[in-house]
């Protein structure tokens, strides 16, 4: 079984549902819908899809969907745009089709936001430009590095902060959606600090609904104020794309593994994402490079790595999932781990913490093939994930929010099964939806945890046990 996880971005070249079945074929564990583009209509249409893909599949796939944020963009363009250097370019917030010489952005208040000299950054860093004045709300910029615009395309700046709420309107209005499509985990962007998560909460909480909060990391700020962060979010991805952008390019690497560590260490779920096999968009196999960049993630201790482009929008959508699928076996295969790579440390739940941790070390010493975890909620199998045991784990729940929730967890196989009265029963349940699933064969050894009553974090209980065996 593979550990380390799967995130696909589902778009134009995989929402169809003959795709969709591919991509599960091809081993995604999370789908992921970025509400920066398409309508609501047609997410909802793909979210059908590809829950009607994973029940025929008999998968359990969670669904990611990720919030647009304060993300300044390029507005509408009567056609792409070439600039070349030292062209002259006016950036306006005005409701206007771009054309050559005058570029819209959604950011309004972008000429309050910048001054003469600085850098203004378009699709990714691929276009730089510096500006050169502003007056009544444009901005005028002179071309530094040039190349093709297209409508849409995102704007960074580096030596300013982007001002306004950190819930937009429209980002109210795609959570409101999202909610309405009990969707698994909510990706937030361009995170400062822990009170842009704690508004989110708060919109949740208005309407009585609680979903795991992933913070992407791509400003300097969030950086500044990781411990934070790791204290409010149940996530973090390392979003290289922007952060690339917003920091030296030098310092990407360094900061994924100390983002990894610290993420680790705080036993909160890590993705690392961006342009990890980009160049699978055109071609049918990546660079070697980008394999290693791929492993290099597994060996520093990643939950999930995640495809963009590669899947969205590629040529090869379920080849860039099938190639990153053997690319993680072989890296956990190696059985390497980075020197740095963290354990997770007890928090507020240390007495669910100490079984988990003496299940991980029960089932190295037994080399149990497995360990069995019944759970309400999720967590007990969400902190033995984050401590890294030498087997997979196999979740058992009657939730199915939960066991798609879980899909995200290393190493967590999610699994149905029905509320059980004793202990017992719930063994001897557990051990025949094991077995029918063929994970494992009757007479291995497991390690099962679990809790002596049924109630949300009660687990009380761990068993060294062979499958089929009599209580």
């Amino acid at each position: 079984m593979r550990l380390t996880k799967i995130i696909a971005t589902l778009g134009p070249a995989s929402t169809e549902p003959r795709a969709l079945a591919a991509l599960l074929r091809a081993g995604t564990d999370v789908a992921r819908l970025n509400l920066s583009h398409g309508t609501h209509a047609g997410h909802a249409r793909v979210v059908r899809r590809l829950r009607r893909a994973a029940a025929e599949a008999g998968r359990t796939v969670a669904i990611l969907v990720d919030l647009q944020g304060r993300k300044a963009r390029i507005g509408r363009l009567v056609q792409p745009l070439r600039l070349a250097p030292g062209d002259t370019v006016t950036l306006t917030h005005r409701d206007l089709a771009g054309r050559p010489g005058l570029v819209p952005t959604t950011h309004r208040s972008l000429a309050d936001d910048v001054g003469p000299g600085d850098p203004i950054l378009l699709d990714d860093g691929r276009i730089e430009l510096r500006v050169m004045g502003t007056r009544r709300g444009d901005v005028r910029c002179r071309v530094v590095s040039g190349g093709t615009l297209l409508e849409h395309k995102g704007i960074n700046l580096p030596t300013a902060t982007l001002r306004g709420p950190s819930l937009t309107a429209k980002d109210k209005d795609d959570l409101d959606f999202a909610l309405r499509q009990r969707v698994d985990y909510i990706a937030l962007s361009f995170v400062r600090g822990g009170e842009d998560i704690d508004h989110v909460r708060a919109h949740l909480a208005r309407r009585r609904q609680s979903v795991p909060l992933i913070a992407k990391l791509e400003l300097q700020a969030a950086v500044d104020r990781l411990d934070e962060i790791l204290e409010k979010a149940d996530g973090v991805m390392v979003a290289r794309g922007d952060l690339g952008v917003e920091v030296p390019l030098e310092r990407v690497p360094v900061l994924q593994k100390e983002i990894l560590y610290r993420a680790n260490r705080a036993g909160v779920l890590v993705v690392t994402a961006t342009q990890m096999l980009e160049s699978m968009i055109e071609q049918p196999l990546p660079t070697r490079a980008e394999a290693s960049d791929v492993a290099n993630a597994i060996f520093d201790g990643t939950d999930a790595v995640m495809l963009s482009a590669e899947t969205a929008s590629g040529r090869h959508p379920a080849r860039a999932v099938a190639v990153m699928d053997r690319i993680i076996r072989e890296a956990e295969k190696s059985g390497f781990r980075s020197a740095g790579q963290a354990e997770a440390q007890p928090g507020p739940d240390w007495a669910v913490h100490a079984v988990a941790h003496a299940a991980r070390d029960a089932a190295r010493q037994a080399e149990a093939r497995a360990i069995v975890v019944f759970t309400e909620t999720g967590s007990t199998a969400r902190i033995l994930s984050k401590l890294k045991p030498p087997c997979p784990i196999l979740a058992l729940s009657q939730h199915e929010a939960v066991r798609r929730r879980m899909a995200l967890y290393r190493g967590v196989a999610p699994l149905s099964v029905t509320r059980s009265r004793g202990t017992e029963r719930m063994l001897a349940e557990g051990d025949r939806e094991v077995l029918r699933r063929g994970h494992l064969r009757r007479g291995q050894r497991v390690v099962v945890v679990a809790g002596t009553s049924s109630r949300a974090g009660a687990t009380n209980f761990m068993k060294i046990h062979r499958l089929g065996e009599k209580v």
